[in-house]
């Protein structure tokens, strides 16, 4: 690997290396990103583990959205609708040299289920071997179970990652990469699988860096210290594509850049109200300022790449925050002193919390901030911790969070959207509102066979969110990455499931 020693003591990481060798010489790719690896756990850093190639699930996710065989070969599900069967892929080793088996997968699974994440939240009643098949059986019909183990949590480790409470210490997968070193919260290497079932990777190893500041990620692309550095802001990647032996990628992804509103907060408490904050925003000037990206621009929550989910006709939202401050008149507030909006002698003051994980988020914010004091509203931008938004969903001090909500961390997005759009709302989604009407779509979306009168469903959940605006759909996300020149094969996963390093070649 690359030495990262000069860049690294200036700007306060650690050193992976201190080897002087290039890419192509030393054969390892370096990952610079955003995100620390906080834990062993598949359902904490399991991402991680993923992007990375080192663990694999049963099912994986073509780029086109269909689910793919990945561990498993074939699934299938009783007439019941309760009991699924997953056949598990022969000839697989973990990277300990043991094989994988139904009973190795079940008993991943069964630890992974123990855990908060997707499977604990599923009606799923035992999960065993049955020979060489994996059997899933359910309290009650749930369409959507082969999407739950496309998720990073449901990733397939040996038993000995596990200690005797059922912790994990280590992770042992599958993938085409093991570990060599893991040093949380920053850092890993791995080198090339030699047992691996798939087609061999060009690259002999792969090494992963967790670099918050953005800054650091520009410098280390730039000295040729990374190989791929990950979360690059807009303005950051066009000046490396002029000034550095670097191309730029982006791809829109399976994010929406969301604008979480607490229903409870005066003003935020009707749909009327919260569509009227919507109209408050500059979309085409945060796609074209900001995120540099015409296919960013945002009509609707989910992004076309969610085909039962994108409502077709939809006409791109109004921005007039002239119109904003008249429908907040009609409402009965009127402009004080200062010229903010105030009802019953209190001022539309409202914090927008958001975090730098990803560094166009405080930009967008502050953007938004002035939209809304052009319509009379008084919001104060709070960069915190990304912790800070789920903190203040619980204890109900948020008044309005910027994220990037992910759909795809499964393939389907029935799962994060029942779980941010239930009743009572979710960490990253709806905050103090409800719809009935919707409860119980989410009820029968779980009972469907996923044919015609799933999409039916999706098409009206998606609409009542629309309607209702118990979050304001911002921009659908885009992922930038910087990449060395010296690479061929990089390909961006819109659902951002793997980085398929396996598949990137040394240019010729």
């Amino acid at each position: 690997m690359k030495a990262i020693g000069s860049v690294a003591c200036a700007v306060g990481v650690l050193i992976l290396g201190a080897s002087e060798a290039s890419a192509r010489k030393d054969n390892v790719l370096d990952v610079v990103c955003p995100w620390e690896i906080g834990s062993t756990d598949a359902t904490k850093s399991g991402h991680v583990f993923r992007w990375m190639s080192i663990s694999e699930t049963l099912v994986g996710v073509e780029p086109d959205g269909s689910m793919k065989p990945l561990l498993a070969t074939a699934w299938s599900v009783d007439d019941s609708r309760l009991v699924w069967r997953f056949k598990i892929r022969e000839g697989v080793k973990f990277h300990n040299g043991k094989p994988l088996t139904a009973a190795a997968a079940a008993f991943s699974l069964n630890a992974a289920r123990g855990k908060p994440g997707v499977l604990a939240k599923a009606p799923i009643r035992e999960i065993a071997a049955d020979g060489d098949d994996l059997v899933v059986r359910l309290n009650e019909p749930f369409s959507p179970l082969p999407s739950l183990f496309t998720h990073a949590s449901s990733q397939i480790l040996e038993a000995a990652s596990y200690d005797a409470d059922g912790n994990t210490v280590k992770v042992i997968g599958t993938g085409p990469f093991a570990i060599t070193l893991l040093q949380t919260p920053q850092r890993l290497a791995a080198r090339t699988f030699a047992d691996y079932w798939g087609p061999k990777p060009a690259a002999e190893g792969v090494t992963y860096l967790a670099a918050p500041r953005s800054e650091t990620r520009t410098l280390m692309v730039q000295s040729g210290d990374a190989d791929l550095a990950f979360n690059m802001d807009a303005a950051s990647l066009k000046r490396l594509e002029m000034t550095a032996p670097v191309k730029g990628f982006s791809i829109p992804v399976a994010r929406t850049v969301t604008l979480k509103l607490n229903a409870a907060r005066p003003g935020l408490d009707t749909a009327r109200g919260r569509n009227a904050v919507n109209a408050a925003i500059d979309r085409r000037g945060i796609a074209a300022s900001i995120l540099r990206e015409p296919k960013s621009l945002a009509n609707q929550q989910f992004s076309p790449m969610f085909g039962d989910w994108f409502v077709d006709g939809l006409p791109q939202f109004r921005y007039d925050p002239k119109f904003t401050r008249s429908e907040f008149e009609a409402m009965g507030w009127s402009a004080d002193v200062d010229g903010y909006l105030a009802k019953d002698g209190k001022r539309l003051s409202l914090t927008l919390t958001t975090f730098s994980d990803r560094p166009e988020l405080p930009i967008i914010a502050t953007s938004i901030q002035e939209s809304l004091r052009q319509a009379g509203i008084e919001a104060k931008v709070s960069v915190n911790n990304s912790s800070a938004i789920p903190a203040g969903h619980h204890d109900g001090s948020l008044d309005m969070g910027m994220l990037a909500r992910n759909y795809g961390v499964v393939r389907d997005p029935f799962v994060v959207m029942a779980e941010d759009f239930r009743s009572g709302g979710g960490d990253w989604g709806a905050m103090n509102w409800s719809n009935a009407e919707l409860d119980g779509m989410i009820a029968q979306m779980k009972a469907s066979d996923g044919g015609p009168a799933y999409k039916t469903l999706s098409q009206r959940a998606a609409r009542i969110i629309h309607e209702e605006m118990p979050v304001i759909p911002v921009a659908w996300h885009v992922q930038t990455v910087a990449v060395s020149r010296e690479l061929d094969n990089f390909a961006l996963d819109p659902f951002q499931l793997s980085w398929n390093l396996e598949k990137v070649t040394w240019a010729k």
